[in-house]
């Protein structure tokens, strides 16, 4: 069994602190000093972990303030994948691996189920994409890549798929802002390959072939396995072979 490192230790010691009940929602955690001298850890190790809730969305940290809890509930943390960060490209590739087996399968049943509305939501996506890649509106473009991929699992109409891809949203998001960080001289390309591949789904899926749409999709994933390749802002070593197209 993996031991847990000392920066995981105080990370899971304040989120039990949270569950208990011990800190509340909105309130300050108290300054990087006292907590170091609570948890008994240097301050350095304190502040990596504070650095790494943040990342996660669970605390915020005040100018001249201190740390306090954001507004979130205990059940926020019964997410297994609630403290995985997509940081490197091991991470990052096995992401991907089930992005690969999920997404494929739920584009093609979103082309035999999707109904009018579902389309429009989907199309809707696109259309804000489009408009927010035009003004360089990175981060709210990043939002609605996710928001596209939601909403095909959405028109799947399979419960438990559009259950996980809910819990897979916040490393999608992570995985994608990644990305296109990553690629800060090509962004306008990479921008408008995304946008392609995407119409090229939803024409499957509104064409109601699901086929196709396996096909797109699988294609615009494996296209984001070369990228983080490639890609500088994934620093882990451990890197799985993209897989070939048949």
């Amino acid at each position: 069994m993996k031991r847990l490192s000392l920066i995981d230790t105080i990370v899971e010691e304040i989120k039990g602190r949270v569950i208990t009940g011990e800190y509340k929602s909105g309130n300050l955690l108290g300054s990087q000093d006292e907590l170091a001298r609570t948890f008994g850890v240097s301050r350095a190790s304190l502040r990596e972990a504070l650095k790494r809730l943040e990342l996660m969305g669970l605390v915020e940290s005040r100018q001249g303030l201190g740390t306090f809890l954001k507004k979130i509930e205990p059940c926020d943390f019964m997410n297994p994948l609630s403290s995985f960060l997509v940081i490197d490209k091991g991470s990052a590739f096995e992401l991907l691996e089930a992005r690969l087996h999920i997404e494929g399968s739920l584009a093609a049943l979103a082309a035999s189920h999707a109904s009018d509305e579902d389309l429009k939501a989907i199309e809707d996506t696109l259309a804000s994409m489009r408009a927010l890649s035009a003004a360089q509106e990175i981060e709210e473009f990043v939002k609605q890549d996710v928001q596209f991929h939601y909403a095909i699992a959405k028109a799947s109409n399979n419960a438990i798929l559009i259950k996980i891809v809910e819990i897979l949203r916040e490393l999608l998001r992570q995985l994608i802002s990644k990305v296109f960080r990553g690629y800060p001289e090509n962004l306008l390309q990479t921008i408008d390959q995304t946008n392609e591949f995407h119409q090229n789904i939803f024409d499957a899926i509104k064409s109601h072939n699901p086929e196709a749409a396996r096909r797109h999709m699988e294609d615009h994933i494996r296209d984001v396995q070369k990228k983080v390749a490639n890609s500088e802002r994934f620093n882990g070593a451990n890197e799985p072979p993209v897989p070939e197209e048949n």
